[in-house]
């Protein structure tokens, strides 16, 4: 017979719970609908274009953004986080990661748009690949930084999941 874990503390049932869906809701569609849109860029020809390698880079970030949902969700249904410290650390670093390269390749989609509309010039490979290559790698680097020293991934309140800890101040 499976134990059970109390709840987190100053949480009900029902909200933990109720966390849990959502996030695996949101896990499931989005993964869904990404893992579309890059199907559809490796299937369809004509989508495979300079500034849509951008739209899959952001399609890539933003899987990776569910899988850290679906974690999140698994936890939050066993009412714990089963993974340990190192896996909190992990979980951290993925989900800033993921969320960083997300948020830059919406901005470089942005920016493609607005240049090709007031330029009237498209994005070329040589220059799209390793703006996406820099947009992981900046990423990379400030999700590193509290693995580093600066700052640090800890539990989220709920503790069924892992983020940067913005609860502590500078030190």
């Amino acid at each position: 017979m499976a134990t059970s874990h109390p709840l987190p503390e100053g949480f009900t049932e029902v909200e933990v719970f109720t966390f849990g869906t959502v996030m695996m809701a949101e896990a499931l569609l989005g993964f869904s609908l990404n893992m579309l849109t890059i199907v559809s860029y490796w299937k369809i020809k004509d989508v495979r274009t300079p500034g849509n390698f951008l739209v899959l880079n952001l399609a890539l970030s933003d899987c990776g953004i569910c899988i850290n949902a679906f974690i999140a969700a698994f936890s939050s249904f066993l009412r714990y986080w089963p993974y340990g410290s190192e896996g909190c650390q992990i979980h951290g670093f993925h989900g800033f990661l993921t969320a960083l390269t997300s948020i830059s390749s919406t901005a470089a989609v942005a920016w493609d748009r607005y240049h090709q509309y007031c330029t009237r010039s498209k994005l070329q490979w040589g220059s799209v690949v390793p703006m996406a290559m820099f947009l992981w790698v900046f990423s990379a680097f400030w999700a590193a930084m509290p693995l580093l020293g600066w700052g640090e991934y800890d539990y989220e309140p709920l503790r069924t999941c892992c983020t940067l800890d913005y609860t502590k101040g500078d030190r």
